[in-house]
């Protein structure tokens, strides 16, 4: 019930009878546009990250999220080839994690040509922080220190369905195996580098956290969930980190909490969304906060379906199993939180150790004897500095 009174019920009920739709203003690509750009292939990273790449399409065609067919094959189906548009396939390193693929459809500029049906207003994510840190210093401390969880979605946008008859818009050019036909890879769910993936999701992660505020302020009091366990995993402790070597990049003190006014004489409880990472906010006895998380569960179940006994051995529970087991739902008043340090009894904000190298290192490859710099340099050093200003005193309006 709750879930149907929401805004986006619509929209929900939408994406799961018919997918998400792929509509494009422009008009079908010609045989020729689609064997040159065929020919042209994938991005050079895709070629460097060739056997990771294999062993992932792999892994996400056994999960039924995507397929592989021969280019021929597509070719000889005039429904499909009608609807045939080619984009290069690329992968993106990441930091102590397995590297991510991701698909360049702007290159081709089929991004700019997408008609935008995807609520747009669903993507409220770009202050999540600032609204975490506000609430933890309205936060009266007369209900003690406030404590915070994080639940991840497994799989993230690999969650919502394309609609079956516009996959073939969305085909991937990927490194052709020695000795086999030039093959593409076709993605049945929303795509990773897709204008309208992020406001598709976030309609489902979004309602997510406004029904379990609204279930939070009525007092529910949910069942205990399969996963209570899980997330009850403690956290890993935390490395010593050495003596830091730049004096400038200590932590930043956040406003001391304020008197009880009557916008927060209750007891914090409440939860926001950055994209896929949920964040929770409670005060009060491991009772409530246990409830809390309940909640959350629930409601992440009564949106994204949790198992059941149809579902193959591949699918996954809709909170990635893999993050509770590292401790990131177990209630504390130190975590990472959207890739800061917030300490809610010292009330600081800290930048993890490998940000704060990543900063040193941006700032040390800064010529200091020129006068020019690249483009492209300046641009990642000021989008490093953005990402990075809520914590640089003095910084707000600077970027």
């Amino acid at each position: 019930g709750a879930i149907r009174a929401h805004p986006a019920s619509h929209m929900l009920g939408r994406l799961q009878r018919s997918s998400a739709p792929v509509v494009l203003h422009t008009a079908p690509w010609s045989h020729a546009r689609q064997t040159s750009t065929m020919k042209r292939g994938p991005h050079k990273s895709a070629h460097e990250f060739a056997e990771f790449l294999k062993d992932e399409l792999a892994e996400f065609i056994r999960q039924g999220q995507w397929v592989v067919l021969p280019f021929r094959q597509l070719l000889g189906d005039r429904n499909l080839q009608m609807h045939l548009r080619i984009s290069p396939m690329g992968v993106v390193p990441q930091r102590d994690r397995r590297p991510r693929i991701i698909v360049d459809y702007s290159f081709l500029d089929l991004n700019r040509e997408t008609v935008k049906l995807a609520p747009q207003e669903a993507m409220q994510f770009g202050h999540a922080l600032q609204r975490i840190l506000q609430s933890i210093v309205d936060s009266d401390p007369q209900y003690g220190p406030v404590k915070l969880i994080k639940v991840d979605i497994a799989d993230g946008f690999y969650r919502i369905w394309l609609n079956l008859d516009h996959i073939p818009k969305w085909a991937v050019a990927i490194p052709a195996l020695k000795g086999e036909e030039p093959l593409l890879a076709l993605p049945l769910v929303l795509p990773m580098g897709w204008t309208e993936s992020p406001p598709y999701f976030c309609t489902a992660t979004e309602t997510v956290t406004d029904v379990a505020n609204a279930r939070a302020m009525q007092g529910w009091n949910p069942p205990a969930h399969r996963l209570d366990h899980e997330a009850d995993s403690p956290p890993e402790p935390e490395p010593i980190a050495p003596l830091p070597d730049h004096p400038s990049l200590p932590s930043l003190s956040l406003p001391t909490q304020i008197p009880a006014t009557l916008h927060n004489r209750r007891k914090l409880g409440a939860f926001d969304v950055f994209v896929d990472d949920f964040i929770g906010l409670a005060q009060g006895s491991p009772q409530r906060l246990n409830r809390l998380r309940r909640i959350l569960f629930h409601t992440l179940d009564d949106v994204l379906r949790p198992l059941d006994s149809t579902d193959d051995e591949h699918r996954k529970e809709p909170a990635s199993v893999k993050k509770l087991r590292q401790g990131d739902a177990c209630w504390a008043t130190r975590k990472l939180i959207l890739g800061w340090l917030i300490d809610t009894v010292a009330m600081t904000l800290e930048l993890p150790a490998h940000r704060k190298a990543r900063l040193q290192e941006l700032l040390a490859e800064i010529p200091r004897t020129q006068k020019r710099l690249s483009v492209r340099k300046w641009q990642q050093i000021i989008g490093e500095l953005r990402s990075m200003s809520i914590a640089i005193p003095g910084s707000r309006g600077m970027f």
